[in-house]
Order: structure tokens, then sequence, then C-alpha cells
């Protein structure tokens, strides 16, 4: 994936390669080839692209280049940064997420990164928050039944496991343009799909006209029989005059690649209307209690990015450094039972 365009990245600064010509020429061919290879018949379609793409390449950059981290994760940090023992019930928990992982162990298993010391990674996971009544210590005084907001972290999986931190954010850059480039052909393929439905829709109602109006020119109309409702075939050409205004004003019924290259660099202009990243910051205790910040209650900041995907997927994530030497020889869930 971005073969061309991972080595280009891989040998300017962030700031250079935002601009350089041939990273957004390489960008422009892979999402015509990631969308429609027929645009290249469009004239000037690489100028056309060349705003839009490069508007996609800065904002996955910045996003990759704010994820919090790296966070050294592992048994000894488990125990004394609160930033790493938030995210897992214990050190067996912890050993199990990784021991488990297969984009980390597929990563590891390669031969050139057999002996690696140390790698980075994005660690990633769901937030889920919890309203309960609790216990509250002030002072001398227990009281029961206070209101409580419990955070607790689950779903881990590792993403872009990596040599170098600048690998990985290098690797999630691509990921984030790659998901662009996946939304701006869903939104073509939507556009194509009703359109067929439509299409369909009025090839239908004109054959249930022409069948109606058959029947009235035909010898039906002079034995007994159901009267030919004229309220109904009024209701049928309402029905396909509404399908053939949608089809005039659905631009993909004309089926021009100007149209499908107007749709990708909308997409590809707005790319915060498809995926956004903010980092936050969450107060909360050894239980996982939420504290607000002027609590007296013992408590650590936590910093995540929280990451949403349209308007139904959320997650949160942080750059982490792990060491493969505390990788369970086997997966925790294959290993023998016993001692």
């Amino acid at each position: 994936m971005f073969t061309f365009l991972k080595t280009l990245l891989g040998s300017r600064d962030d700031e250079a390669a935002g601009e350089d010509p041939a990273i957004l020429a390489a960008a422009v061919e892979e999402v015509i080839e990631g969308t429609d290879p027929r645009l290249r018949m469009v004239g000037g379609v690489n100028k056309k692209l060349r705003a839009p793409v490069a508007r996609s390449l800065a904002y996955a950059r910045e996003l990759a280049a704010v994820l919090p981290g790296p966070f050294e994760v592992g048994k000894k940090t488990f125990g004394s940064d609160p930033q790493v023992g938030a995210f897992f019930a214990s050190v067996d928990h912890l050993r199990e997420v990784f021991g488990n992982d297969r984009s980390l162990r597929t990563f590891l298993k390669s031969p050139e990164h057999s002996s690696l010391a140390e790698c980075y990674a994005l660690l990633v996971m769901q937030k889920t928050e919890r309203n309960v009544l609790g216990m509250e210590t002030f002072g001398d005084m227990v009281r029961k039944d206070v209101p409580q907001t419990v955070v607790s972290f689950g779903n881990h999986h590792v993403e872009a496991p990596a040599v170098s931190l600048e690998s990985s954010r290098q690797d999630l850059t691509e990921r984030a343009f790659d998901h662009l480039v996946g939304c701006a052909l869903r939104r073509l393929v939507s556009l194509k799909a009703h359109t067929a439905e439509l299409t369909e829709r009025q090839l239908l109602l004109e054959a249930r006209l022409q069948q109606r109006l058959a029947k009235k020119r035909g010898l039906e109309s002079l034995v007994p029989g159901p009267a030919i409702d004229g309220a109904e075939t009024l209701e049928i050409r309402r029905d396909l005059a509404d399908a053939e205004e949608q089809l005039r004003d659905t631009s993909a019924s004309r089926a021009t690649l100007n149209d499908y290259l107007s749709q990708i660099q909308d997409v590809l202009s707005h790319p915060e209307d498809q995926f956004r990243l903010r980092q936050a910051t969450v107060r909360m205790d050894q239980m996982g209690v939420k504290r607000d910040p002027g609590s007296p209650q013992r408590a650590s900041d936590i910093t995540l990015a929280e990451v949403e995907i349209g308007d139904d997927r959320q997650a949160v994530g942080i750059l982490i450094k792990y060491s493969p030497q505390e990788l369970p020889s086997r997966p925790p869930s294959l290993a023998p039972f016993g001692p």
C-alpha cells in the first residue's frame, strides 16, 4: 500500500512532504486508481485533484502528529505510571492483551524484527463510562450511595507496529489517507447504487403503466370483471414522474466522469467530515472513578486521543513503546493449564 508514497514520505520532514510535487503526484495517482481509473480520461484531472489531495494528506499527517505518547507499556510501568495502569486491569491482563494481539505477533515474527529491543505502535481501546453509586471518604466520614462515574477500557488492540516512532506515525498517516480514499469510493458506489435503484423503479413503473393502458385498449374492457381503476393509473403516473425527476436531479444519473470527480473532490476537501481526532484528558483515581480537578480525592490525569469515524464509531488510543522481551512465548489464550 502506497509503496512509492511511503518512500517519499520517509525522505523528508512533514512540512516539506506536504508541499512536495512528487508526493502529491503519487497521492493523486493512488486516488484515481483507488476510486475510478477512468478518471484519467478527464482533462486536467491531476491538476483538479492536487488541492483536495494536499488537504487530505495534511489533515492525515496532522492527526498522526498530535497522537499522545509514546508511553512505555510493560510490567514495570503498570505499577509506576498511572497513565499505563489506567488502561489495564492487571499485569496479567496487560500480558494477555499483547500476547494475543495478532498484529503485534505478526510484526515481530518477521526476520528483520526478531531481535528488536523495543517497538512502537498505536494502542486502540474502547472507553466506557458507567454511572454508579459508590462510597466516598470525606475526612473521618464515609458516605455511601455517592453518585460516581467509573471509566473503563476494553477491546484493546495494536495498530501500526513499527521499529520507530516516526515509522509508526508514518504508517498511521498512510492509513488515514487510505481511509479517505475509501470514503470517496464509497460515495461513488452509493451514488451509482442509488441511480440504479431509481432506474429500476422507473422501468417497473413504466411497465405497470403500459400494462394498464394495454388492458384499457384491449378486450378486457368488453367483458365483465374488475373495473380498470383510473385513480390507480393516475397514481402510477405520479410515481413515474417523481422517479424521473429524481433521476434528473441525481448527478450520477448522467454517468459523467466529471460528476464522479466532483464527488471525490468534495470528500478529500473536507476530510474532517469523515473522521476526527482530538486530545483529551481524563482525571481518574486508581479504581477508575472519574474525578473533578478540584476533588480532594487522589487521582491522576490520563491523556489520550479520542477518534470519531463517521457518526457512530468511536475509540481512544495512545502511542506506545513496548519491549518484545515481555511478550509471552505463546499467546496466553493458547497456554496450557496448570503451573
